[in-house]
């Protein structure tokens, strides 16, 4: 069953290394907005109680939490055609025609098409090493989150470790502490609404998909609470005089909070279709 489980993770997780990998630069560069934001000593003193955790774990044998079958329920989506007016709808002539076209030297079935014999690109000693390596990754997380106290011995989540270490940190403007506090509870409420009950033999179990979710809407939602700090603190570097002028009855927070949004609007690929 838990190979079953984790055979499409690794495929998928090794599918879209070259998109999300996160090589030394990439790393480099979150580190230095983070320490820019958070200052030296307290980042990397999380960063060390992170490392020395995950030292400890990897000692401990590879755990995974149990794949539990839930009966399904039977969901029935009942479609609803809107009734347009037959004024509406434009006046076509009918004109029933059969197209039968013949089949020419490049319309060739595809069943007729034999597919050539070829070795497989991920062969299956390659799959059994990447279930090795997941299992291996995955168990070395939960146990380094239990560790550190931001999920408990059920996998849920627990966000208020984080919220007291944040409030503990006298450094930190109250906007900022404000944000990454709003930030932990909304990424805590999104994983709550994943469809869970969609779950089944060849996904992450529900726990690890929560727990993926938070900490990708977590450090996402921190790099952005430390964008805004930063442009609070160069704001005077940036003439947001047109912002101002069309919304002069706004905060100086609310400004900010625009001008992130151009900012990030601008550069951003997120309003593409691809």
């Amino acid at each position: 069953m838990l190979a079953h489980t984790l055979v499409v993770f690794s495929l998928v997780a090794t599918s879209t290394l070259a998109d999300f990998r996160n090589d030394f630069v990439t790393g480099y560069g979150f580190t230095k907005i983070m320490t820019n934001c958070f200052g030296d000593a307290h980042y990397y003193g999380i960063l060390r109680k992170i490392a020395e955790a995950g030292r400890w774990c990897q000692q401990e044998p590879v755990h995974i939490p149990e794949v539990k079958v839930h009966t399904k329920k039977d969901y029935y989506v009942k479609t609803v055609i809107p009734v347009v007016p037959a004024a509406h709808y434009p006046q076509v002539a009918a004109h029933p025609v059969t197209y039968n076209t013949p089949l020419t030297y490049h319309q060739v079935p595809y069943a007729a098409v034999k597919p050539q014999h070829h070795e497989p690109i991920i062969t299956a000693a390659d799959v059994s090493g990447l279930i090795e390596i997941t299992k291996a990754r995955v168990s070395n997380l939960t146990c380094t989150l239990r560790k550190l106290g931001k999920v408990d011995d059920y996998y849920n989540i627990n966000i208020q470790h984080s919220v007291e270490a944040v409030l503990a940190q006298p450094h930190l403007s109250y906007s900022l502490k404000h944000d990454l506090i709003q930030g932990f509870q909304q990424c805590e409420a999104f994983t709550k609404c994943l469809p869970l009950e969609y779950s089944d033999s060849v996904v992450p179990p529900p726990a690890i998909k929560r727990i993926l979710a938070y900490l990708k809407c977590e450090k996402k939602n921190r790099l952005i609470s430390c964008m805004k700090e930063d442009l609070k603190r160069h704001i005077y570097d940036i003439d947001i005089s047109p912002i101002k002028e069309l919304h002069p009855h706004e905060t100086d927070d609310q400004t900010i909070e625009r001008a992130l949004f151009v900012l990030y609007g601008a550069e951003t690929d997120s309003f593409e279709l691809k």
